[in-house]
């Protein structure tokens, strides 16, 4: 009987010894499953995801522009993939502020705060709109991690106008947003923790939140691009005011797209 692949049904009678199909790459050699050669793999798997998330985490904090001009320059094996990283962090944060409750009690803050954006858009609404605008934002809520993810191709697109003397590829500069967007999300976890167990203004969260991407997005674009640390911070700021103002319109849209199909503006 002729050796064949178990997944592709390869012909692989012309060379027994091969461990790997050579069609689909599936591996030959695989013992029977037992309870001890699962768990065996799935900590073969975690501890291998792991040890490339870890280290890239690390570098990202301490060497951000090392990990940004490594992938760059093609060394795609030592890091994390930018856009999975981008993903699990941003998810991750999300997670975490939606499942405990974080970000209903900053929305309620802000409607609750007279001096509040929300609430003054609330002002002369009739129950039915502001019934319409509490579906909207639990809508929202559902799609922040896409929400920040959107920022990546923003945030490429605002570091291509800021370092075009750079003559990189736009493609190059997805790379450095991805891993900058999905770094500051993980470094305002912290911060999203502490609004667990202390309820503090939601103005506070946001300030925070502009000062980790200012910080560290003023560290990576110094050591990824290599500039003097005043352009470094400027970048930072006016990247922070691009990606701001896109998502705003952006939200805007969506809004507008949202009343269209309920039939009632969520702002009245």
């Amino acid at each position: 009987m002729a050796k064949t692949c178990p997944s592709c049904a390869h012909d692989l009678s012309t060379n027994d010894d091969a461990k790997y199909c050579s069609n689909c790459g599936q591996r030959l050699d695989i013992p029977r499953f037992s309870v001890r050669s699962i768990v065996d793999e799935f900590f073969s798997a975690f501890l291998n995801i792991e040890k490339g998330l870890m280290s890239t985490t690390i570098k990202l904090t301490t060497s951000p522009g090392e990990v940004v001009k490594g992938y760059l320059a093609g060394k795609t094996r030592k890091f994390y993939h930018p856009f999975r990283y981008a993903l699990v962090m941003v998810t991750l944060h999300t997670i975490l502020t939606v499942s405990t409750g974080v970000y209903d009690d900053q929305v309620h803050r802000m409607t609750d705060d007279p001096s509040s954006w929300n609430a003054v858009a609330a002002e002369g609404m009739t129950e039915d709109q502001l019934e319409r605008n509490r579906e909207f934002q639990e809508e929202i809520k559902g799609y922040l991690s896409l929400f920040t993810l959107i920022g990546i191709p923003i945030g490429a697109i605002g570091l291509w106008f800021l370092f075009r003397d750079k003559k990189l590829y736009f493609g190059e500069h997805l790379v450095s947003a991805s891993y900058y967007i999905g770094h500051a999300s993980l470094l305002s976890v912290p911060f999203t923790i502490i609004a667990i167990f202390v309820q503090y203004n939601p103005m506070w969260n946001l300030i925070s939140s502009a000062l980790i991407y200012i910080g560290y997005g003023t560290v990576m674009l110094k050591w990824a691009y290599d500039v003097k640390w005043v352009r470094a911070l400027a970048s930072s700021i006016a990247l922070l005011i691009i990606s701001a103002l896109a998502l705003t319109i952006l939200s805007m849209v969506v809004g507008v797209g949202y009343a269209l199909v309920v039939g009632v503006s969520p702002q009245g």
